[in-house]
């Protein structure tokens, strides 16, 4: 089983869903796969046709395809974990060791009721001196707390973006496997399906003239949809009708052709 890479010729978008036309270049006849495509696909609504000489779809059955990530880094992890949790313990005893320095700021505790002052004296210059090493001390701790803080946020980034990329890495999407059959070497393989989670909705614009002779009318369509799929720089069409839903086939009254005959 051959895979081939396909990309969105065109995508037809009808109401809360579109028909989706993907093209690929085959070399020949066999069994070939068209991965990444979404999950909500219809499986119902898979058409294939090959357009070449001497090549033809003969089947074709709609597949999941798992596609595995990258092998996670266990030693990384573990390492960033370690790091993380050591500089933790050091913010919380710099942040101990910051509240005892505050304490140096608070004034000596009032002697009981009844008892007489302290008679030893105050030197104001040497409180001022205790004063200014203390906020030295203190400005230290809180830079190199400002510090362990930001690589504790480095390393919370960096493991979410571990995460990120194994979750992308790693992903469940549909498949359809494509028989082509037939003498023939080269062709182009057509394969399209409905995909719901689609909506499309018309914005007009009037431009009139100077004296109102004239009237310009722009329309513009925005598109929403969830499937997954990149739609730039694909051909889009817009359609108010519904693919999916029930209609009678008119009933033509029967003509005679030709020379006028009795009926038998």
């Amino acid at each position: 089983m051959n895979t081939v890479t396909s990309r969105i010729e065109s995508v037809t978008i009808y109401n809360q869903t579109a028909l989706v036309e993907r093209v690929a270049e085959i070399d020949g006849p066999g069994q070939l796969r068209l991965d990444d495509l979404p999950l909500t696909l219809d499986e119902n609504s898979v058409r294939a046709a090959v357009a070449g000489e001497g090549l033809v779809a003969v089947s074709h059955r709609v597949e999941y395809h798992y596609q595995a990530g990258p092998v996670p880094d266990g030693e990384a992890a573990a390492a960033r974990t370690r790091r993380r949790q050591h500089l933790l313990g050091e913010i919380r005893n710099l942040e101990a060791r910051a509240a005892k320095l505050r304490t140096l700021n608070s004034p000596p505790p009032a002697p009981p009721k009844g008892s007489s002052p302290p008679t030893f004296g105050f030197d104001l210059g040497l409180r001022r001196q205790l004063l200014d090493v203390r906020n030295q001390h203190l400005s230290e701790l809180a830079r190199r707390t400002r510090e362990m803080r930001r690589e504790v946020d480095q390393l919370a980034v960096a493991e979410h973006k571990a995460q990120q990329e194994l979750t992308r890495g790693s992903c469940l999407t549909r498949s359809v496997v494509v028989t082509v059959a037939g003498p023939g070497s080269a062709g182009r393989l057509r394969v399209s399906y409905q995909v719901p989670g689609v909506l499309w909705a018309p914005a007009y614009t009037f431009r009139f003239d100077r004296d109102l002779s004239m009237v310009e009318l722009l329309m513009r369509v925005a598109v929403c949809q969830t499937t997954g799929e990149d739609w730039k720089g694909v051909n889009l069409q817009v359609a108010t009708s519904n693919p999916t839903r029930w209609k009678e086939v008119p009933e033509l009254a029967s003509r005679r052709i030709g020379r006028h005959q009795p009926r038998p």
